[in-house]
């Protein structure tokens, strides 16, 4: 089991505001752009899986109690009979073995087409871990827009009710900028991790994820209309 304390150079009990410091730091410091090292790639998703267990209330409590278990186990070795122990594993480590997987075969290819379309099914599956937050995204859109041309009306009225039409377009306006950020963070870490298991240039990756991206929300945009029309 990792220990992802040590990983971002903390104590157990170390705050959320360390935590945040010392994976910045980390981060930049190992970032592929800014490293050369063949082994920063590694080292970055190593911190960024970390920072994502222990900056997280729910996985750092049930990091630290699996943690604590093993721990307690190796202290009652000496017992006749033992229990497997439970094993942690965040969401972006079980990706990050499956890609690491996907990439064995990309390496062993040695057809030049085949390799190509090796790549463009890792885009493909990066890109359409998104699709829901994409839709979501549309379809907050569309409710905002509605509420946002009924909002002069509701103001003539009543001002209590244009007051509260206004504070669900507030509310959907955050929801949409938080999806897209979140979308926008997630992206370039599975951007980085593509690069560093495919080893290929941050360039190359960034250039074959926006052509699938593209294909793909053209396509998202063809049904949307077809639906719609």
């Amino acid at each position: 089991m990792k220990d992802y304390y040590s990983l971002l150079g903390l104590e157990r009990g170390a705050t959320k505001a360390a935590i945040k410091k010392n994976y910045r730091l980390l981060a930049k410091e190992f970032h592929p752009d800014k490293n050369s090292d063949p082994k920063a790639g590694e080292k970055f998703i190593a911190v960024t899986e970390a920072y994502e267990v222990l900056s997280n209330k729910k996985s750092r409590a049930l990091y630290d109690l699996v943690r604590w278990e093993q721990q307690k186990r190796k202290k009652q070795s000496s017992q006749s009979t033992t229990v497997a122990p439970r094993s942690f594993t965040s969401t972006r480590a079980r990706r990050k073995k499956r890609q690491q997987q996907r990439s064995s075969y990309y390496h062993q290819e040695k057809n030049g087409a085949f390799k190509a379309i090796n790549l463009l099914q890792e885009s493909l599956i990066i890109v359409s871990r998104y699709f829901l937050h994409i839709f979501g995204i549309t379809l907050f859109s569309v409710i905002l827009g509605s509420i946002v041309s009924q909002l002069a009306g509701a103001f003539e009225i009543a001002l209590f009710r244009g007051i509260i039409l206004t504070a669900f377009s507030l509310g959907f306006v955050y929801a949409i900028v938080k999806i897209f950020l979140h979308v926008v963070t997630e992206y370039k870490k599975d951007l980085v991790e593509f690069s560093v298991f495919y080893k290929i240039s941050g360039k190359k990756v960034a250039i074959i994820s926006f052509f699938t991206f593209c294909l793909i929300f053209l396509l998202y945009v063809t049904i949307l209309f077809k639906f719609f029309k």
